[in-house]
């Protein structure tokens, strides 16, 4: 008697069907790749792979609930100025000219370079040369970024980019700004002798005629410039986006021109889709976030510390992390500080977090871990000035000055007038 299913189909059926099943080999899924990965296979040119990449993680993100914070992360890669990016980006792009990826990666990279061409130190310590290299880099990826939505409406994370880069120059400068530029520029020691020998007052009135003669000579300086909004656009498209939401959070934030009450009122308009978002819910913590990075930067750390625990109580979000490190580390806590920025590298491998932590561990003088921090973070962005200004130092530190020499030289390719930069030169010069 045939042994049959309830459907009619002879067992010795199925199991030829099966056979078959194991024969036939299923279809390839993409390879994952992490960053480092990605970064090679630019380099090699196998664009096809980085095709295939970019459009697996996009088509994850339209599966509801879609996260799109891995198309973020491996994006990242793009972060760095390696020289040896540019070329292969631009090649990617010629031979994939309808790729909205490759446009969006060429974009992060260009954002990247504005940010290192800026510099770290405050606005009116900063020359003026830093913020026209920056903006150069910042319009670049501002026209790649938008060429990415028009390919490709749905990347999100293109619009993402586009909300949190700053395309600005910098405000019109009054002049009780342009006495501590001055005072910078001339040096310390100079500031110093002149209010020594004439008083706080009578140097500042010639802070005040230096800043009029500068108009007189060089004309006033560069007007601020009001950045494309694209926050309304990319909300509309992606109301969901995780992405477009901290870029949006970032954008809100009070030194950037935002209040607490547009945050919280953002908020709002966040919550019904935090139930089927889980990746959003952490953003309930960002007002407290705020708070404490504006206590942090006016030295109330202990303050600083108790809205960053608050924070942090709606998940272990990188930013909260970083923002408690922070203020551990300048309240003196180095040990704590060393956990939160483990913590912070644990979810998000990154070059200026392994730089702050070899920060602390130069301060406990756990020189040979600074250095592997350092190490780590020039391999992910070779060509950072702050992270090679900070390595040169640990090396002087260490004797090792010919070393030292080559990391400050070469920190003056993105960063060309830092002061800091050129006195260690002609130091270590001296010093060889």
């Amino acid at each position: 008697m045939e042994i049959s299913n309830r459907n009619g189909i002879s067992h010795a059926l199925w199991t030829l069907l099966l056979l078959v099943c194991l024969c036939v080999p299923a279809a390839a899924s993409p390879p994952r790749l992490d960053n480092a990965a990605l970064r090679q296979a630019l380099i090699d040119e196998r664009f096809e792979l980085l095709e295939r990449h970019f459009g697996a993680l996009h088509a994850a993100t339209r599966e509801p609930p879609g996260d799109d914070r891995p198309m973020g992360a491996a994006l990242a890669a793009f972060s760095t100025t390696d020289p040896r990016l540019e070329r292969p980006l631009s090649n990617w792009i010629e031979r994939h000219p309808e790729s909205a990826f490759a446009r969006a990666a060429r974009g992060r990279h260009y954002s990247h370079l504005g940010w290192a061409a800026r510099g770290a130190a405050y606005a009116r310590n900063t020359p003026d040369s830093n913020f026209e290299r920056m903006q150069a880099h910042f319009d670049a990826a501002a026209g790649d970024l938008r060429e990415a939505v028009r390919l490709d409406p749905e990347l999100s994370a293109a619009y993402a980019m586009l909300i949190g880069m700053p395309r600005t120059y910098r405000n019109t400068m009054t002049i009780d700004d342009y006495i501590p530029l001055v005072a910078y520029s001339v040096g310390s020691m100079a500031s110093t002798l002149l209010n020594q020998l004439i008083g706080d007052f009578i140097t500042e009135q010639l802070m005040r005629f230096l800043f009029l003669l500068r108009e007189v000579v060089l004309g006033p300086p560069p007007e601020y410039v009001e950045p494309e909004d694209f926050s309304e656009v990319a909300l509309q498209r992606h109301p969901g986006s995780v992405l477009v939401a901290w870029q949006r959070m970032f954008r809100l934030q009070p030194k950037w021109g935002g209040s607490i009450d547009e945050i919280e009122t953002y908020l709002e308009t966040l919550e019904p889709m935090m139930e089927e978002v889980s990746a959003l819910r952490p953003l309930r913590g960002y007002p407290h976030y705020v708070r404490g990075d504006e206590a942090r930067r006016n030295d109330h750390y202990q303050d600083a510390i108790a809205h960053f625990d608050k924070a942090l109580r709606h998940g272990p979000e990188v930013d909260y992390l970083l923002g408690r490190a922070d203020a551990w580390w300048q309240l003196g806590e180095l040990d704590a500080a060393i956990a939160d920025y483990s913590a912070a590298l644990e979810q998000s491998w990154g070059a200026e977090t392994l730089r702050r932590r070899a920060q602390v561990y130069q301060k406990q003088e756990r020189y040979k871990l600074a250095l592997v921090d350092l190490d780590a973070a020039i391999e992910l962005d070779p060509l950072a000035p702050r992270i090679l200004r900070d390595r040169s130092h640990v090396l002087s530190q260490q004797f090792r000055k010919r070393e030292a020499l080559a990391d400050v030289e070469a920190s003056l390719i993105y960063d060309p007038e830092n002061k800091w930069a050129h006195d260690m030169i002609r130091y270590l010069k001296h010093t060889l």
